[in-house]
C-alpha cells in the first residue's frame, strides 16, 4: 500500500535499500516518528504502535482510522 501523504524526509525510495536487513518476523511494529508512513504502509503490519510529534499529522491518521468511510466519500467527490 502506498503512503497516504507525501512527507518531507519520506522513505519510499529508500525502502528497497534496507528492507532485506529488517527482521522477517516480529511481534509488533513500532514507529515513533511516522511522518508519511512509507515503511508502515509498505509492511502493513498486523500489530503496530505508531506515533508522531506533529499533532496535526497524528490527528489526520487518527481521523482516517476512525472515520475512513466518510473521508473516502469526500475524497471521491474531489
Amino acid at each position: 500500500m502506498n503512503p497516504m501523504l507525501k512527507y518531507r524526509g519520506g522513505k519510499s525510495k529508500e525502502i528497497v535499500h534496507f528492507i532485506n536487513n529488517m527482521p522477517k518476523e516480529y511481534m509488533r511494529y513500532i514507529e515513533p516518528f511516522l511522518g508519511g508512513g512509507a515503511l508502515y504502509f509498505y509492511l502493513q503490519p498486523k500489530k503496530s504502535i505508531i506515533n508522531d510529534i506533529n499533532y496535526k499529522l497524528y490527528s489526520f491518521y487518527k481521523e482516517m482510522q476512525q472515520k475512513y468511510p466518510e473521508a473516502r466519500i469526500q475524497l471521491d467527490k474531489l
